[in-house]
């Protein structure tokens, strides 16, 4: 009896001193996993910092989106082509009451040469675009109101006006010749351009030539006729 009582004690002293030396263990730096357990939450994203005198919306590190000059001026030159077939088709309308209504045989004659170029210039066209099928722009507002306007005259004061809105196309075209000539990027149209460019010059010299012989300003346009000519 007396010995189980002893072996009980021997029993508890061993498993108090076992607790005691495990809490003493536990308390020690490094006995644990120093690392935090955050099972996920105070987690912090990668963050990207931001374009330093970059242009808004460009992420870092990543060059800005720029557009390709040769591009855009090869944009310019296509519509250079457009132009040239729409204002060949207000050419046209306008040549076709010139022989219609002009009392006047040099502004007849006049008429017939532009038609006469304009179809060779839609050819030059048809040749730089490579094939490419273009279509003219319709007819602006104020070429319409042109055109209106030129249908109620007749005789001289068709002549007048007439000499006038092609006064200023002739000068509007070959401006826009010439810039062309020294801008194309495609080279189709840059040789259409040097081309074409004198015919259009030598239009503009024959127009004010026909001015001078009716009579018509050339530095001082009727008022409503240059806003009609200049589109």
């Amino acid at each position: 009896m007396n010995l189980n009582l002893g072996l009980k004690r021997m029993l508890v002293a061993s498993g108090v001193a076992l607790w005691l030396a495990a809490a003493a263990l536990a308390q020690q730096p490094g006995a644990a996993n120093s690392a935090p357990q955050n099972n996920g939450q105070n987690q912090q994203e990668p963050t990207v910092e931001a374009n330093q005198g970059g242009e808004p919306g460009e992420s870092a590190g990543m060059a800005p989106l720029r557009e390709d000059p040769a591009q855009l001026q090869a944009a310019k030159d296509r519509n250079f082509l457009k132009e040239v077939l729409r204002r060949n088709e207000m050419d046209a309308e306008l040549g076709q009451l010139a022989l219609q209504k002009s009392s006047s045989a040099d502004v007849k004659q006049f008429a017939q040469r532009i038609m006469d170029q304009d179809t060779q210039f839609a050819q030059d066209v048809t040749k730089a675009s490579r094939g490419v099928r273009l279509r003219a722009d319709a007819l602006t507002d104020n070429e319409k109101q042109a055109i209106t306007r030129l249908q109620g005259l007749s005789g001289s004061a068709f002549d007048r006006t007439y000499i006038l809105v092609m006064l200023h196309r002739a000068k509007h075209s070959d401006d826009a010749f010439k810039i062309e000539e020294g801008s194309a990027q495609l080279a189709d149209v840059r040789d259409m351009s040097e081309q074409d460019e004198p015919v259009v010059a030598s239009r503009f010299e024959s127009v004010k030539q026909l001015a001078a012989s009716h009579n018509v300003p050339t530095s001082r346009p009727q008022p409503g006729a240059s806003t009609a000519a200049n589109h």
